[in-house]
């Protein structure tokens, strides 16, 4: 979540929003806005999502942002070139509870199929 504070009255959604409003914004429910998403609720690594909040934007984007894409790249390539495969253990997932800020899974368990030849490099 994140506040802001009006510069100018707008209408948003048929509600008023005056100059001089504060307004708490949740970003995690804007990356899931069916309107702008389709299937919002499907991880799809595929989907051309240029226009998700995941880092903020402009001057409120996040510094770090370009560094997770880069360090995300690196760790799904390093996982795609494995022998092995995971695949998610059992059908029910426990989210955090515990902020409205940060947005996430307990855990996320999986089981590992295959496996490598004794000798082959992780």
């Amino acid at each position: 979540m994140t506040k802001r504070l009006a510069t100018r009255d707008v209408n948003i959604g048929g509600e008023l929003i005056r100059r001089g409003d504060q307004i708490l914004l949740c970003l995690g429910a804007a990356n899931r806005d069916p309107e702008v998403f389709a299937e919002p609720d499907e991880f799809d690594l595929a989907r051309n999502a240029t226009e998700h909040l995941a880092f903020g934007h402009g001057m409120h984007g996040c510094l770090g942002g370009v560094l997770a894409e880069l360090q995300a790249g690196v760790a799904f390539e390093h996982l795609y070139r494995r022998p092995e495969r995971m695949e998610l253990a059992g059908r029910i997932l426990e989210w955090q509870d515990h902020s409205f800020i940060i947005r996430g899974l307990e855990r996320l368990p999986v089981d590992i199929k295959g496996g490598r030849k004794e000798g082959t490099p992780c």
